[in-house]
Parts: C-alpha cells; structure tokens; sequence
C-alpha cells in the first residue's frame, strides 16, 4: 500500500503487514505537477453520495532525510470547506509494492503523468450520469479510498485505486499553514511584479514625453524652415518681376 499522511509533518505507511517507515516530504523543494478542479463523485458515511469539484494538486519532491529518494504527494481538498482534506504519500520504493498489487505497468517517473492523464479525462468527461471516466473517493471514518473508474457498455473497471488518509486536526493545519506561506509567496511576487511594472510604466511614460518634445522641437524647425523657404520664394519672386521689368522697354508690347 502507498503512505499515507499521518497527523504530524512525518508520514506513515498503511502496509497490512506493519513494516517499513515514513519518509518527512520536503516542501522547499517540491515541484507542482498538477493543481485543477475535479469533478468528483464523493461517498461518505452516513450521507448521500455527492458530485462535487474538489481541488486535486500533485507534487513531486524527494525526502528531507535523503534528496535521493523520491516521493510523490497529492491533496484533495475543498474550496468550499477548508476543513476537508485528504492526502496521499508513495515513495519510489513503496511505489513497488503498488505497482505488483494493481498491475501498473510504468515505472516510478511515469506513474504521475498517468495519474494526471485519467483526472483530465474525468474533467472532460461529459456531464451525464454516467459519464465515460468518473473520479470517486469514499471516505469511511480515518480511511479513505480514491478510484477513477471508466464505464463502458458492459462493466466500470478501476484503473487506479489510491489510499488517502482524511486529515485531521494537525493535518488540516499544516496544510493551510502551507498554503497561506504559498498565498504570501504570490502575493509578495505580485506586489514586486506591480513594483517592477510601475516602474517600467513611469520609465515608458518619461521616454514618451522626452520623445514627444523632440518631435515638438522636430515639428518647430520643420515650421521655421518651410516659412523661410516661403519667404525667399516670395523675395526671389519679387526680385525677379523687378529685375524684368527693369529689362522691358517702356512701351513695347508683347
């Protein structure tokens, strides 16, 4: 079985037979590979089942104790409840054990890519009632499970089933900790992008003026030049009926 998230920032594994440890996730270093909406068909106990978009984000990232083992994390959580949370964690070397358990043919590096392919077929998938792929997670008291099912005209085959663990308490908390760090984060770099493109903008706007007094100065000489041309075009003219007229005859007749 894959690890799951525990209540503290360590991770435990949900293996039948008890063995093996948690590896701590290190966020510093994580990359984000996927952060949509997911329509997603919910079961819970004791209520109605419930079609709901929840907020899938899959990271990837290695160990804080060891950067060369590699772990894969995924969240599914509530825009309209902050208080719902449900996390996975598989390392590369539990990836094993869910590999031979539901006869995944890829390897470790392949498995997110997958994993995303199947959630944006179930976004795109037609809203009917039974549409073609359908992303269901039942949650059962401290255990919860995650199947992305595809329908066809004879039966619903499970391509991927996933152990999450609900959060708790401490679990929820982390997370939005973390995610008012990320929120911080963007709004700092918004703020310095705002910064940095008013900065530009006024730049921009002095160039704009420098440039429109060059062609003010420009337009004033072209002004000036056009007139004195003017002018003496007028004054050679004038010179010049003078001068002929001093070379006319008095009285002769053209």
């Amino acid at each position: 079985m894959p690890l799951v998230v525990g209540g503290d920032d360590d991770v435990k594994i949900g293996s039948s037979t008890g063995a093996g440890g948690g590896q701590a996730f290190d966020l510093q270093t994580a990359q984000t590979l996927f952060w949509k909406p997911v329509p997603v068909q919910l079961r819970q106990a004791d209520r109605e089942d419930q079609h709901e978009e929840l907020i899938f984000r899959i990271l990837s990232g290695v160990s804080r104790a060891n950067h060369n083992m590699r772990i894969l994390r995924i969240h599914i959580s509530s825009e309209s409840d902050l208080f719902f949370l449900h996390s996975l964690e598989v390392s590369e070397e539990d990836f094993q054990s869910l590999k031979n358990e539901q006869g995944i043919l890829v390897d470790f590096a392949s498995f997110p890519g997958k994993v995303i392919t199947l959630l944006d077929r179930c976004i795109n998938s037609l809203p009917t009632d039974a549409p073609r792929f359908q992303a269901v997670l039942t949650a059962r008291g401290s255990e919860s499970v995650f199947r992305i099912m595809e329908t066809n005209d004879f039966k619903q085959l499970p391509h991927i089933t996933l152990a999450f663990r609900p959060g708790n308490d401490s679990a929820v908390k982390q997370f939005l900790a973390f995610r008012l760090l990320e929120v911080k984060g963007n709004a700092s770099d918004l703020s310095s992008n705002l910064e940095g493109t008013q900065r530009e903008r006024e730049s921009l706007a002095a160039q704009l003026r420098s440039t429109q007094q060059q062609l003010a100065a420009l337009q004033e000489q072209h002004d000036k030049h056009v007139l004195e041309v003017q002018v003496r075009g007028i004054h050679e003219s004038s010179s010049f009926a003078t001068h002929f007229e001093s070379c006319v005859p008095a009285g002769a007749v053209w």
